[in-house]
């Protein structure tokens, strides 16, 4: 899987995605970046009359905190029921 710019395409509504921020500086600290350090985190699109991230059941995290998004990976399979 490739990372996907915000400014080529956003993921449909509620899907689950993996997020990074690759411009994490003194202006993004406010989105908890760690100064210049990428920032990784997993969300959402949602709609609050615009689009936001979801993180974690926050919501309305601007579109701009975070840079790139790719589709989550597939899960583990479980054998017997057993994680």
């Amino acid at each position: 899987m490739n990372w996907i710019s915000v400014k080529d395409r956003l993921p449909g509504p509620f899907v689950p995605v993996v997020l990074l921020n690759m411009n994490c500086h003194e202006s993004h600290i406010d989105y908890g970046c760690p100064m210049n350090r990428h920032y990784y985190d997993a969300g959402y699109l949602d709609n609050l009359g615009g689009a936001y991230w979801s993180i974690r059941g926050q919501r309305a995290i601007g579109i701009n905190a975070y840079t790139h998004w790719m589709p989550l990976p597939a899960p583990p399979k479980v054998e017997d029921g057993n994680a």
